[in-house]
């Protein structure tokens, strides 16, 4: 028994301190404590997803894209602050509202053209 402790007394403060670098690193945003890193990944998923939907047009529409992907990505980080998911989730999240905010610009650019008189207006 007093081996063990002889061998184990010198290993225990670096087992420790391992332990101890492998807490995530947190902020503090509005209160909460969110990971940085599943901060950060969801708002790479989020840009990553928004410029793809941007390069698929073949005629880039910069006055509805930039404020469509900022607000898309300003309710990620909310989401993600909030909820405080894993790193997978909030991949999950990022990419969700990414591809949430396409959809609602087809949508509002569908209503405008059909208000504006660029096609005429259908009774659904």
């Amino acid at each position: 028994m007093t081996i063990v402790r002889a061998v184990a007394a010198p290993i225990m403060p670096l087992g420790a301190a391992a332990v101890a670098a492998l807490e995530p690193t947190r902020w503090h945003v509005a209160g909460y404590h969110p990971q940085v890193a599943t901060l950060v990944a969801s708002l790479i998923c989020c840009a990553f997803v928004r410029f793809w939907a941007a390069a698929k047009v073949e005629h880039y529409r910069w006055t509805v894209e930039v404020p469509v992907t900022v607000v898309t990505m300003v309710f990620t980080i909310a989401a993600v602050v909030t909820i405080d998911p894993n790193l997978i989730t909030a991949c999950f999240i990022g990419t969700g509202l990414a591809a949430f905010g396409e959809g609602l610009i087809r949508k509002a650019k569908k209503w405008a053209d059909r208000w504006l008189g660029d096609e005429p207006p259908t009774i659904t």
